[in-house]
């Protein structure tokens, strides 16, 4: 199944960690280069259910899921252009942390 293009309006939970850390031979971590990863889904229960699963993966210990909308870079071309925008955040964002 083809997976459907977001359309100005739509909501969702987007999904973040960070898989990866590099430090280099000194010993220091380098966040720029941090392997920050996101997801977006289209279900809070999904969203959740993904977050359990890469919470182990995370260096910090932490995943965050955020509810977003997608909304057009210019509202004068959203009738025209419905799915080019980006996904913004519509609420504050709940962490799951592991033990």
């Amino acid at each position: 199944m083809a997976r459907k293009r977001p359309v100005i309006g739509d909501r969702a939970w987007r999904v973040e960690w960070c898989a990866d850390l590099p430090v280099d031979a000194a010993g220091d971590s380098d966040m720029d280069m941090a392997d920050n990863r996101c997801e977006i889904w289209l279900t809070e229960a999904a969203a959740r259910k993904r977050a359990t699963e890469v919470l182990p993966l995370d260096v910090f210990g932490q995943v965050s899921i955020t509810p977003v909308e997608f909304v057009p870079y210019d509202e004068d071309d959203a009738i025209r252009y419905p799915s080019v925008g980006f996904w913004e955040e519509r609420g504050e964002p709940v962490f799951m942390e592991s033990d």
